[in-house]
């Protein structure tokens, strides 16, 4: 696989190794005819092709080629190159060009004979320095004209060559130069980079000041840009000035789209090396490719720039997002901002769905058409139907709005699995580039279920996650692979069922209202799909009689799952959650035999004093009077208040937490009381009032916590009327 810098916008290749377009044939056969030119006479070739048509490349090709024919030569070219970007004044073009041209040519493994040209191109260079801007129509000056600017250096120079005239100086170094038998090639890049000023003095340079025998120039650039730096001082005649230059104009062949392609390619393999099938969907690619993603590239520098943004950006967010929808916004940051930034600012308009339109709707203006064509008219270098393609792949939703089939069939969990732009929770972190610290990255829950062949391995990771606060991120995206066979193959269930059975407890619980659930419900629902996998009762029954079985940290969890369980036996029951868990688990029979072995797990749990100590201890209470009946209830009860600890326990158990809200209150203020009457559900109050008036009384709170005189002290002014609770 061929090694490319992707962190470099405008890298040319260096070596015909690297050449993935095919274009080391015309390089070299370009190189071949420049090595077989024996002419004395300069000539002067130009390299012509548009920015980003890979013209840098090609001169290394070039080059490649000459050093390799020639390697062992005794008429080896001297090969120079100069690069007039690096230079910003433009009288340190010339300076400069003759500079490295006898620095090069002084070189010890050349000959003495080319070491006295280099010689004789430096005195030649400092006997013209003073000339710092050149005029590139007319005549040189004479001795007289540049007598007067000559100084230091300059002036040892010239009172060597006493009263001759520049052309003087030329006539000895063009003869030193006719007798060697090696040809000087001088690459001169990026022509096109430079102010018209500067642009006209590297032609004036290669015309007038450098136009040596033996010497054979190559230049590159874009011939509109050099022609447009003409205008001013060739009014008409741009063309004619540049013809009688450049005596060999070659244009470079026309990168083919399939090329640009297949380097675009070519370069997103190197990024995504890394990513598993399973998460870079190749189909889902293509679609993205052909809907829009292609007409953004139109040359090399295109792919260049893209490849080098994505890599970068890439490596910040890889494995938390869909990568194929990555590649897709990070196009439209690049090449479209204005799309870009209305999608970032306009997140309610991308991802909220309109699917409940009739047919007759349909045929109506949607309301937020107008916005969207409004935004897409800003662009003027993208086909306008083809933007609405890739806009819709990448937010489905927009379908409606563009009254266009929506082919992209996945329900909205299959889309948040794959982390698609399009989900509320995964819409923000393509431009932030980050992820909230709760969430779980798309690598990170294909870790944690590969794991879920082993008990010890699975429970560890859940531990692990719940200790960095993302398993409740975790619970919610876990639903979206439940029917997944890929991530979760039957042999797995009974593992992702015990252990979310054993920790349940452990886990925090969520605030939750009309659109969220509880922790509790999550873990059920994850439970409900998973047995749903198994066609007949007898293989869901088992799957939830073994985990409750070999439970040991949790009770609530099994309580909160047998009492849906007994919802789903009653179907007139009013409370009946929602329709996606209705259908029945297991059969009556079943349930009957489940409640039984909760009852014995609630009972093994008072009994060795947890029960009293869990957060949901009062909730439990409830169900176990239901499903054992209230003598039970009342018999643990009267032997838990014997204890005065137990007793403060107890009663601490039944505070309830509200918030108030004043009329200018942005902050509620949170509020503890205590219900009297639900202490009635399981003991007389009378029977715990004298113990809890004597606590009261005594002030002697020493080793309680603060609750828990909160708690003794609102039992005491409920009793006493001081507080009015309502149930």
């Amino acid at each position: 696989m061929l090694e490319i810098n992707l962190f470099n916008a405008d890298q040319p290749i260096l070596t015909s190794k690297d050449d993935i377009l095919g274009r080391k044939n015309f390089a070299y056969n370009l190189a071949d005819t420049i090595t077989s030119y024996k002419d004395k006479n300069n000539i002067v070739i130009g390299l012509y092709g548009e920015w980003g048509s890979g013209k840098t490349s090609l001169l290394n090709l070039i080059t490649e080629r000459i050093n390799l024919k020639t390697k062992n030569s005794k008429h080896k070219p001297i090969i120079i190159k100069f690069n007039p970007w690096n230079f910003s004044e433009q009288n340190q073009l010339i300076t400069q060009f003759f500079y490295i041209l006898s620095l090069s040519l002084k070189r010890k493994d050349n000959s003495t004979k080319i070491k006295n040209i280099g010689e004789k191109i430096e005195d030649y260079s400092q006997i013209i320095e003073p000339l710092s801007l050149i005029p590139v129509v007319g005549q040189y000056s004479t001795l007289a004209k540049i007598f007067t600017k000559l100084t230091g250096s300059s002036i040892k120079k010239w009172g060597k060559s006493k009263e001759k005239t520049i052309d003087d100086i030329r006539d000895e170094l063009n003869k030193l130069l006719c007798t060697i038998n090696r040809k000087i090639i001088v690459i001169i890049d990026d022509i096109d980079r430079l102010t018209p000023i500067e642009i006209r003095q590297i032609f004036q340079l290669v015309k007038k000041l450098g136009d040596f025998p033996n010497t054979i120039y190559i230049l590159s650039f874009d011939k509109n840009v050099v022609l447009k730096a003409f205008e001013d001082t060739f009014k008409g005649f741009e063309k004619e000035y540049l013809e009688k230059i450049i005596q060999i104009p070659i244009e470079i062949p026309q990168i083919s789209k399939a090329e640009i392609y297949k380097l675009f390619f070519n370069k997103l393999e190197q990024i995504i090396v890394d990513i598993p099938e399973d998460i870079f969907d190749s189909n889902h690619m293509s679609n993205i490719f052909h809907d829009g993603l292609k007409y953004f590239f139109n040359n090399l520098r295109d792919v260049n720039r893209f490849t080098n943004t994505l890599s970068f950006n890439f490596s910040l967010i890889k494995g938390k997002v869909n990568p194929v929808d990555f590649i897709a916004i990070t196009a439209l940051q690049i090449f479209l901002p204005n799309i870009y930034y209305h999608i970032r600012d306009n997140k309610e308009l991308y991802i909220e769905s309109d699917q409940s339109r009739d047919n007759n709707q349909l045929l109506n203006e949607h309301p937020n058409l107008k916005e969207f064509n409004d935004i897409i008219s800003t662009v003027n270098n993208f086909p306008h139907d083809k933007l609405i393609d890739f806009l819709t792949r990448l937010f489905p939703s927009l379908g409606v709005v563009f009254n266009r089939i929506n082919y992209n069939y996945d329900s909205f969990n299959e889309k948040r699995k794959k982390g698609r732009i399009c989900c509320t929770e995964m819409f923000d972190i393509y431009f932030t580039l980050t992820i909230h610290k709760n969430q779980i990255t798309l690598i990170e829950m294909k870790s944690i279920l590969s794991k879920a062949n082993s008990y010890k391995l699975f429970s560890d990771s859940l531990i692990l996650i719940t200790e960095k606060e993302k398993i409740l991120y975790f619970l919610d995206s876990l639903g979206d692979y439940t029917k997944d066979k890929n991530y979760i193959p039957d042999e797995n269930i009974s593992t992702i069922i015990n252990v979310l059975m054993n920790l349940g407890d452990t886990f925090p619980e969520q605030d939750f209202d009309l659109f969220t659930h509880s922790t509790s419900m999550d873990i059920f629902r994850i439970i409900h799909q998973l047995c749903l996998r198994f066609k007949d009762h007898e293989n869901r029954y088992n799957l939830i009689k073994n985990a409750i079985e070999q439970v040991k940290d949790s009770i609530y969890t099994i309580v909160y799952a047998v009492n849906i369980l007994e919802k789903q036996q009653d179907k007139n029951n009013p409370n009946k959650d929602l329709n996606s868990i209705d259908e029945m688990i297991v059969t009556s029979e079943q349930f009957e035999l489940l409640k039984l072995l909760s009852l014995e797990k609630i009972e093994k749990w008072a009994a060795d004093g947890r029960l009293l100590k869990h957060r949901n201890f009062v909730t439990i209470l409830f169900y176990w009077k239901d499903w054992a009946g209230i003598d039970v209830i009342n018999q643990y009860v009267k032997n838990l208040i014997k204890d005065k600890y137990s007793l403060i326990l107890f009663i601490t158990s039944f505070l309830n937490k509200s918030k108030s809200y004043g009329m200018s209150d942005y902050t509620g203020k949170e509020n503890l009381s205590i219900n009297l009457k639900s202490f009635e559900e399981f003991i007389d109050i009378k029977l715990i009032e004298p113990q809890i008036r004597k606590i009261y009384n005594s002030k002697k709170f020493e080793g309680l916590s603060e609750v828990q005189i909160k708690a003794i002290n609102l039992f005491i002014d409920t009793l006493d009327g001081k507080i009015n609770y309502e149930w």
